[in-house]
């Protein structure tokens, strides 16, 4: 049974405020560029980190309409072979992709916020007030899921860089992702192999679902990238509480398992076939894939392992939990989970002691470029920066 976000934010209000007025005493977080190396200084056990608790959930349909159920959750069709053979280039040409160059940046987790805001009211101004305004979320960090894994795989990416925007609204600081420069060129001037690419982990969840698990998977079908379902989870990492989205690419139809319990998520990668990839592998994708799996609470990830023609050949499957001790007792030992959530933990301290103006229109830009040993910021105010809507500020307390 799932808690209610009632039971949640009243249980984490108070502790909540005094972790945003509290910061950390470690004279790093007070300058004004966060030093990212050398790594050692993040070692250490593994911080607090609560269990993720699902809060609620939405779907977006094809034409990215959000809707706050799970009519876009796919499940899971297994048939437990490990050898198979899917076509992921199979269906390209009907490719129906959505358009990168539009950004929603937090608008669909705002929008989700406001479709469930009677569980963020802990007093009404009246009884009889079936639209309420709300005071504060009672929340530290607002984001995706996808901003968390980038932060937490910082210590060891030396290759992308990444610039999070933060405001500071009413208590609770919104982390929205900007595209770099660098990152836009990047998207812009891909070749045709990597557009082809792009879309093979999708075709991969194709042939990996179906509506109900039981009935066999409809490849033929124009895959369609602007669809998905998201969960929403609570935690906290130490002081910090966080509310955020993720997408989950299926669930296994087991009515005895609670999400986040019963979800999967899908991955492909190219066959390692020679040590080097498999150093690789360990290095970079386990890393990723372990991030973004464990913020969400998502117990299983199934990989599909393709030959250079897009050619799935074999299926595994990972315990999100145990890669960390995969990577560990491995000859590369890569990376330590303890100093990916430690430095979540030191970034977000960092992000509280330095955005301290609690106004909508005001956007701290913190930027991670490629290869540097520095996250550095700026302050911008109002447009074209603001991301935080009108249509969301006029639902609180004014």
């Amino acid at each position: 049974m799932k808690r209610s976000i009632d039971d949640l934010s009243t249980e984490e209000s108070s502790t909540s405020n005094a972790a945003s007025s509290k910061h950390t005493k470690d004279e790093r977080v007070e300058r004004k560029i966060l030093q990212v190396q050398p790594i050692s200084r993040f070692n250490g056990k593994f911080p607090f980190f609560r269990q993720p608790v699902e809060v609620g959930c939405f779907s977006m349909d094809k034409d990215r309409k959000l809707h706050t159920d799970a009519r876009m959750l796919k499940y899971l069709y297994d048939t437990r072979e490990k050898s198979v053979h899917y076509d992921l280039q199979h269906g390209y040409s009907v490719y129906e992709k959505r358009d990168d160059d539009v950004k929603e940046r937090l608008n669909n987790i705002m929008r989700w916020i406001l479709g469930m805001k009677k569980h963020f009211v802990l007093e009404a101004k009246k009884k009889d007030d079936d639209d309420p305004k709300i005071r504060s979320l009672n929340t530290d960090f607002v984001a995706w899921r996808g901003h968390f894994t980038k932060i937490m795989c910082t210590p060891y990416e030396q290759r992308e860089g990444w610039m999070m925007a933060v405001t500071l609204f009413r208590g609770t600081y919104y982390i929205s992702e900007v595209e770099t420069k660098e990152n836009k060129e990047r998207r812009k001037n891909m070749s045709d192999r990597e557009k082809e690419m792009g879309y093979w982990g999708y075709k991969f969840e194709q042939y990996m679902t179906s509506v109900d698990g039981l009935q066999e998977p409809n490849t033929n079908v124009p895959v369609n990238n602007s669809e998905a379902y998201c969960s929403v989870v609570r935690t906290r990492l130490n002081k910090h509480s966080m509310i955020y989205s993720g997408e989950v690419d299926c669930c296994v139809n087991d009515p005895k398992l609670q999400p986040p319990s019963n979800y999967i998520e899908l991955k492909t990668n190219r066959i390692l076939y020679a040590p080097n990839n498999k150093r690789n592998f360990h290095r970079f994708k386990l890393l990723k894939w372990w991030a973004q799996s464990f913020l969400l609470g998502v117990p299983t990830i199934i990989g599909g392992f393709r030959d250079d023609e897009g050619i799935v050949l074999q299926v595994e499957r990972f315990n999100t939990f145990e890669i960390p001790d995969i990577v560990r007792q491995s000859q590369e030992h890569a990376w330590n989970a303890s100093v990916c959530m430690n430095f979540c933990d030191y970034f977000l301290n960092y992000v509280k002691f330095q955005v301290t103006r609690d106004d909508p229109r005001v956007v701290y830009l913190f930027d991670r470029r490629p290869g540097s040993n520095q996250v550095t910021y700026t302050i911008e105010e109002g447009q074209p920066h603001q991301f935080v809507p009108e249509w969301y500020i006029s639902q609180f307390v004014a």
